[in-house]
């Protein structure tokens, strides 16, 4: 009894201290979440999100104004016949013009689409029907959520939702997160396969069942589509994957086996190929069973080799010099862009006192980092104590760091403007004085993302001094205006979907440090300084992305951040009002991303909560 009582008093103070902070409307709101928590049921939503009879009735009918046909390629290797479910689920689509195709033909147009789903798959009822309604603005390519099935007694069990983010470059090179469905004009495809002498080399539905051929081919497709018409993403589960142990058995050692000879074929490798046919055949069990391990292993070096080789092909036709390697996670891949030269970076620390904060910072910096060309400005902030004074003197005497007074009340927003205004650099880093630096060659991984046409900010992975994740970029629409994600999580736990651990595009990055060019951070306006301290950093990241620049967020970059050691936390009723006053001016400036949703994030996912867990 009094271990609960001591909970129930632990959970009271918890719900004090959230009212205290967010006010009664985001406590409500908080609090309505977690009661629905308690009550949610995935199964539920699923079948409850399914078209009702009355829908499907409504979808058959209707004439969209774009009305394409659409061809299904069901991929799976040459010889094995589709799942029945599969083939039943693609006869009962409610849009009209579905049809089945197993390569590209000449009699299918150039404005059709071909729509990709794995052998095993079941789209439901509406899946084409959504669509098609999706690139009525006529896109070129679109892909939908997904999550895993099975069949137990008659009955579908479903499991594992993937909520996937809009299209988004740098995830897709770290991992093929758009999987199935997904869904490319028929011209796209001929024009990106198309060879030199004019003839297509379109691969078919046998031969992008190998997942290497199938992730070059989302990538190749992928990217023409975004130059041209764009790439849509419907966030509806639209597509059940049957769970490996329903499927047949002879059909997977036949797909495992043409993946191996398929493997060992692509990269020339016939010799191997044979030496694995031949150690399969060998005598006795404990033989067989060896060479199976063998060459089950030379089989994914290979599927691996072969995905990272796509990666490559699709970095190299941006004329991008990078090195990928595996990645933390099964199949996922990390991207390290190549410096080009060594074009100077201007660090950028406000500070007030707190010498010893700031000596930690500067030691870190100067002690960890691999990359010699950077400059060190400190921007003062109206400093008394004299250990601090004299520190700088001695910065200034040594010419480790030059500082740069500004005279006035706190203002974060015009103190990085000034610092920015006052570098020399070509790129810049805005950095708290209470972070440290963890990685060696964390300029080197955020200046090769910014040395990338069309990429704004970048920023590292920031950890508590415990090791647990402080942010791992920024989501809009969190709380009623933005978040960091996962907060308070193990500094090595991958997240969802590998998105604790992956290069990815994120719209909002914090400026405890984060890098941008400097000539792109004058364009874009810098610091809003009508947003003095708070939101300031995801304000500039938005104007970057609606500038047409992407913010890219590197967790292999990583450092220590202790929080608001300078300025102390945002509690008494001065600071609180301020708070309350920039995010009102955030939510009247974003109101229409705010009411869109976060394309890096997924409106299925929880608005409360920062550890991508589903909404409710």
């Amino acid at each position: 009894m009094p271990n609960q009582n001591q909970e129930t008093e632990k959970r009271s103070f918890k719900a004090a201290r959230y009212l205290k902070s967010r006010g009664l409307k985001e406590f409500s709101a908080h609090a309505a979440e977690k009661i629905r928590e308690g009550r949610f049921d995935y199964q539920k939503w699923v079948l409850s999100n399914e078209p009702s009879s009355a829908q499907v009735g409504y979808q058959k009918k209707l004439l969209m104004p774009i009305m394409p046909n659409v061809y299904v390629m069901v991929l799976r290797p040459d010889g094995e016949s589709v799942q029945e479910k599969t083939v039943e689920s693609v006869a009962a689509q409610t849009f009209r013009n579905v049809h089945t195709a197993e390569i590209l033909t000449s009699h299918m147009e150039d404005d059709s689409y071909v729509l990709c789903i794995a052998d095993g798959d079941l789209l439901t009822k509406d899946a084409v029907f959504r669509m098609v309604e999706a690139l009525q603005d006529a896109s070129d390519a679109v892909y939908a959520d997904s999550d895993a099935c099975l069949c137990e007694d008659g009955r579908m069990l479903f499991s594992g939702p993937l909520f996937k983010p809009d299209y988004n470059p740098d995830y897709l090179r770290s991992c093929n997160y758009i999987g199935t469905p997904f869904m490319v004009r028929t011209g796209v495809i001929r024009s990106e396969y198309r060879t030199s002498d004019g003839e297509e080399a379109v691969p078919g539905s046998h031969s992008l069942s190998d997942p290497a051929a199938y992730y070059a081919y989302v990538l190749r497709c992928c990217r023409a589509a975004n130059q041209g018409g764009g790439v849509k993403h419907v966030p509806k589960i639209l597509c059940h994957r049957m769970q490996a142990e329903q499927a047949d058995a002879g059909a997977l050692a036949g797909e495992r086996a043409e993946a191996m000879r398929g493997a060992a074929a692509g990269t020339g490798d016939v010799d191997r190929a044979e030496a694995m046919r031949g150690a399969a055949a060998g005598t006795g069990d404990v033989e067989r069973a060896e060479a199976m391990r063998d060459a089950e292993a030379c089989a994914g070096d290979m599927e691996r080799r072969a995905m990272r080789d796509a990666v490559a092909r699709e970095i190299a036709r941006e004329n991008l010099r990078a090195s990928v390697s595996d990645g933390p996670l099964p199949e996922t891949f990390c991207v390290r862009y190549e410096v080009t030269g060594s074009p100077l970076v201007s660090i950028i620390i406000p500070n007030k006192d707190n010498y010893s904060v700031l000596e930690n910072c500067l030691w870190s910096i100067r002690n960890r980092s691999t990359y010699p060309a950077y400059e060190i400005l400190i921007v003062e902030n109206n400093s008394t104590q004299n250990e601090t004074l004299r520190y700088y003197e001695k910065l200034e005497e040594e010419k480790s760091a030059r500082i740069i007074r500004y005279e006035h009340p706190f203002h974060f927003s015009r103190i990085c403007n000034e610092g920015v205004k006052q570098a020399r650099g070509e790129y810049v880093i805005l950095m708290n004085n209470d972070v440290t630096v963890c990685t060696p060659d964390w300029i080197e991984r955020l200046l090769g993302h910014c040395q990338r046409p069309g990429i704004g900010a970048a920023g590292p992975k920031l950890l508590y001094p415990d090791g647990r994740v402080q942010s791992c970029g920024i989501v809009t629409g969190l709380m009623g205006f933005a978040g960091s994600m996962m907060v308070l999580s193990d500094g090595s736990d991958p997240g969802y979907m590998g998105r604790g651990c992956l290069t990815q595009d994120m719209s909002a990055l914090t400026a405890a440090c984060m890098m941008v060019k400097r000539s792109v951070y004058l364009e874009c306006g810098g610091m809003a300084e009508d947003l003095p301290v708070a939101l300031n950093d995801v304000d500039f990241c938005l104007r970057l992305v609606e500038e047409g620049y992407r913010n890219v967020l590197e967790p292999s970059a990583l450092m220590v951040h202790h929080e608001s050691l300078t300025r102390g936390q945002e509690d008494s009723p001065e600071k609180k009002k301020r708070f309350e006053k920039e995010k009102r001016v955030f939510r009247r400036r974003w109101a229409k991303w705010l009411r869109d949703g976060d394309p890096a994030y997924n409106p299925n996912l929880s608005r409360r909560k920062c550890d991508w867990s589903q909404q409710t």
